[in-house]
């Protein structure tokens, strides 16, 4: 997916994949007004809890996970990160925040 993305994506690193995930975001409550929903408010994190730093620098499949919500509004979009092959990383929204939320990758 990443290749047909853009033929130009780097293959990823020794000893690395990427990762790709589809976020689905609704606003149903918020404090602040637009929710910003980003991939790289999103780490990867691995089952040994470090944190990946290395950004992966390839265009993803579309619709990019970046648009601003208002309430009710509704998004989907990809984010993708590179990982050491063997893990399973879980993946954290806006981690250290009071609206820190934690994923696992299916």
């Amino acid at each position: 997916m990443i290749k047909n993305a853009n033929m130009f994506n780097d293959e990823a690193s020794e000893g690395k994949k990427y990762v790709l995930a589809k976020f689905r975001v609704k606003a149903l409550d918020l404090q602040v007004e637009p929710l910003q929903v980003r991939g790289v408010l999103i780490d990867a994190v691995s089952k040994t809890g470090t944190v990946y730093s290395e950004f992966s620098f390839v265009v993803v499949p579309e619709p990019v996970l970046s648009t601003d919500l208002y309430i009710d509004g509704e998004y989907e979009g990809w984010a993708s990160f590179m990982v050491n092959e063997n893990d399973e990383p879980l993946l954290v929204w806006e981690r250290g925040s009071e609206t820190e939320l934690w994923f696992k990758m299916n």
